[in-house]
């Protein structure tokens, strides 16, 4: 009686400890949305030039799903009467299940030039929109990060110094490993700027959080003497999710294969059922 306790004890050891190391099983969601847009220019933009780059990785297994995409369209017109540059990019990442890993990417980069005479003012309105949306439905796994950046610059283009920026930068963390928490959305500028509306949302609570800020307005810059001014401007996003609870969900973590955890312990399983078969055997053999 005692060696049937130990073996069931044995089994339950067993189940315990295999059970630990099953994967874990969490759905994630990551959203982010960038987009820009400069018009109204008092000089016309002269060489302009745009490019754009976009990444999407998923993997996962059996037991689980993975999608990612990175998207967006980009548009520089430099017509005397109507020139504008306009750029709206996306990201997103999702997975459901167990050992899944996805990432999406965008980014956009644009530049121009412009020629300002002595003591004349280069000016233009810009629209700044940035959207971060990111879930996962369990307290202990899965992560999401998500990014997004939009920024414009101005330089000297023959001394390549730098003028003066506004930017508008979004981080959402969720369920991170270790309490990391970067949680964060706002706009920054050292040009000579106005602001004519700016509006503000975010909820960074629980596995659920979201932020947006759509800001819009217009540059004033004056110079004292000619200057050939090179005009920079991005956009950024980036979304990344992952089955288990990390501290940097964009860097891929493997995970215990389910299969191979399942017949292992099933394999225990048949050995301790085995040796129970075998100890009813030489009892029932003592007691005849």
């Amino acid at each position: 009686m005692r060696i049937f306790q130990f073996s069931l004890i044995t089994i339950a050891s067993f189940i315990s400890c295999f059970v630990e190391l099953l994967p874990s099983n969490a759905a994630t969601f990551s959203n982010s949305e960038a987009s820009l847009l400069l018009d109204n220019f008092n000089i016309l933009p002269q060489n302009p030039n745009a490019d754009s780059n976009r990444e999407a990785i998923a993997s996962g297994n059996q037991f689980s799903i993975a999608d990612a995409s990175g998207d967006g369209t980009l548009a520089f017109i430099n017509d005397k009467d109507n020139a504008f540059l306009k750029s709206d990019f996306n990201s997103s990442a999702s997975g459901n299940g167990s050992n899944y890993y996805s990432l999406g990417a965008s980014d956009s980069l644009i530049s121009s030039t412009f020629l300002v005479e002595e003591n004349d003012t280069l000016s233009f309105d810009f629209t700044v929109s940035l959207k971060l949306k990111n879930k996962v439905d369990s307290e202990f796994y899965g992560s999401v990060t998500t990014y997004t950046e939009v920024s414009f610059s101005l330089f000297d283009n023959l001394t390549n110094a730098f003028l003066g920026d506004l930017a508008a930068v979004g981080n959402i963390n969720t369920n991170l490993a270790n309490n990391i928490n970067n949680d964060t959305i706002f706009a920054t500028s050292n040009l000579n700027f106005t602001i004519d509306s700016l509006v503000e949302e975010k909820s960074f609570t629980e596995n659920k959080e979201f932020a947006n800020l759509d800001i819009a307005g217009s540059i004033q810059q004056t110079f004292t003497t000619a200057t050939q001014v090179r005009l920079q401007a991005s956009t950024f996003n980036l979304s990344c999710t992952q089955s288990i609870q990390n501290s940097d969900p964009c860097i891929q973590t493997t995970v215990p294969e389910s299969s191979n955890v399942l017949t292992l312990t099933i394999g225990f399983l048949g050995i301790s059922a085995f040796s129970i078969r075998r100890i009813n055997k030489k009892n029932n053999s003592v007691v005849d």
